[in-house]
């Protein structure tokens, strides 16, 4: 019953009243699982509160409740949309110390918020230790690093990693092709657009 309140005030935008609700079950018999967590950090990161959804995330540790996967991407989500990639790098190696296995989807995170930074090369080292754990970068991974390299107007760069996706058999798609599109236009080469 919590879980669907909790849910519900977070949808609409009342993620303080959630974050109340969790404090009150704390203090009860009916404690919070790691899934109502989940959804006030997740809240509270896209609330702009990355600092008051980290602080939770440390008070449910310390409770004993195990972080998962969701927490840890909502967390390092909230982390670099306010281009705090540093500690969202150092949330990555905490995750894997506590055995929890990122996913592509941990390090797409990372890769994105670095190509919008503009640190391609640290968004290519993301993708290497992708590599590294036995997983496969997808048409997300390869997007984020086109789209990274278009806005730096590195057309030949962003080619090359088209290239490398296409050989690794997954296809473009509209946002592979729109990063392209953008890139060309900039560095006016209207007739590769």
């Amino acid at each position: 019953m919590y879980g669907t309140i909790i849910n519900g005030l977070c949808k609409v935008g009342h993620t303080r009243k959630a974050l109340e609700l969790i404090t009150f079950m704390e203090s009860g018999s009916c404690k919070p699982s790691v899934e109502q967590y989940n959804v006030v950090i997740d809240s509270l990161c896209k609330d702009k509160m990355v600092d008051h959804a980290l602080e939770l995330f440390a008070k449910m540790t310390e409770k004993g409740v195990l972080a998962n996967i969701i927490t840890y991407n909502s967390s390092i989500h909230g982390l670099c949309n306010f281009g705090r990639e540093t500690e969202a790098t150092k949330m990555l190696i905490d995750m894997e110390e506590e055995g929890v296995s990122p996913s592509v989807a941990t390090f797409n995170i990372l890769v994105n918020s670095f190509c919008k930074q503009g640190s391609v090369k640290d968004a290519e080292h993301a993708v290497e230790a992708i590599a590294r754990r036995g997983l496969h970068p997808n048409v997300i991974t390869y997007n984020a690093l086109i789209d990274g390299y278009c806005l730096r107007g590195q057309m030949d760069e962003a080619e090359k990693i088209l290239d490398g996706m296409v050989d690794k058999e997954l296809v473009p798609n509209i946002m592979t092709y729109n990063s392209l599109i953008n890139g060309y236009c900039k560095k006016k080469r209207i007739h590769k657009a």
